[in-house]
């Protein structure tokens, strides 16, 4: 596994990685929820059809499966940026670095970590990023997928601060959290690229 990463670069885009940017975020949401539906969603009938399940699974009315859930379909639509800022990256490394660590002897792991992950680097830690602040945001999957339920099991800060600004029509509350999100935002973007080396950004082109 860790020798394909490093070979990548050789494989051809895939118009499917694109797929997710072309569904808004509420489609996607109500996709995912049909396809989660504990009576006649895909998941359940393709799982029971292979014989990993014996009934179907209540996806959405348990607290633990129903985040699960959430989590899987928030990942699905991050997957394009995130997937194309690797595949940039990984096709960037100069073929000679890996015939020349072979030459010395690299094994798959040996490869990965002193040639393949010092050129990617710096686009996982963005992508890490970029997805811990979307996930901050999420809302939109979280609100047709489950509307935060069952009870308070997928009330993510986002749709919490939602809930109380429009719903409970607390505007004052809602404002603080969202400044919250605001400044934890803030301290963790400044906190990871301080924790970048010196230069790493401009490796990003």
């Amino acid at each position: 596994m860790l020798h394909i990463l490093g070979h990548a670069s050789r494989l051809p885009a895939l118009p499917l990685v694109l797929l997710p940017w072309a569904v808004p975020g509420v489609i996607a949401g109500v996709i995912w929820r049909w396809m989660f539906n504990n009576n006649y969603g895909a998941i359940n009938t393709i799982l029971h059809a292979l014989g990993i399940i014996d009934q179907y699974v209540y996806w959405l009315s348990k607290p633990t499966l129903a985040l699960l859930a959430a989590c899987i379909a928030q990942t699905w639509s991050l997957l394009p940026l995130s997937i194309i800022l690797i595949m940039a990256a990984l096709q960037n490394i100069p073929e000679e670095q890996y015939e020349a660590a072979r030459l010395d002897g690299a094994n798959s792991l040996q490869l990965y970590r002193y040639v393949t992950f010092p050129h990617i680097r710096t686009s996982v830690v963005i992508v890490a990023l970029y997805n811990s602040l979307m996930g901050l945001t999420a809302y939109d999957i979280v609100y047709t997928l489950t509307a935060g339920g069952p009870g308070t099991a997928t009330s993510v800060i986002s749709y919490f601060t939602w809930t109380i600004s429009f719903t409970h029509l607390n505007i004052g509350q809602g404002a603080a959290l969202a400044t919250i999100i605001a400044l934890v935002s803030i301290v963790f973007i400044v906190g990871i690229l301080r924790a970048l080396p010196k230069g790493a950004l401009s490796d990003v082109d």
